[in-house]
């Protein structure tokens, strides 16, 4: 999971780190189109890759989904959000 290119993506987007205060952590849940990390920025899941202009495979590869093969295991959910939490503090 590739939630460092999510990350730098975001950062050129918003032209800085200051998209990072708009993600309420303990809201954040990678499993639901409305409170995932580009649901948070953008209203929705699918607002975000819209207005960032990814296709679902690139929304993957920058961490913001699973791959199709991995979608149905809630641990890999937890572990994308923890990638996400991780990045969002430290970042």
């Amino acid at each position: 999971m590739k939630v460092y290119e999510g990350a730098k993506l975001l950062d050129a987007f918003f032209e800085g780190k200051s998209w990072r205060a708009c993600i309420q952590l303990d809201d954040l849940k990678m499993h639901d189109t409305e409170l995932c990390t580009l649901a948070h920025l953008f209203g929705s899941f699918e607002e975000g890759i819209e207005i960032l202009h990814l296709t679902r495979e690139q929304a993957v590869a920058c961490g913001f989904d699973l791959a199709r093969t991995t979608i149905n295991f809630p641990q890999s959910w937890e572990d994308l959000r923890s990638l996400w939490t991780e990045e969002i503090k430290n970042g």
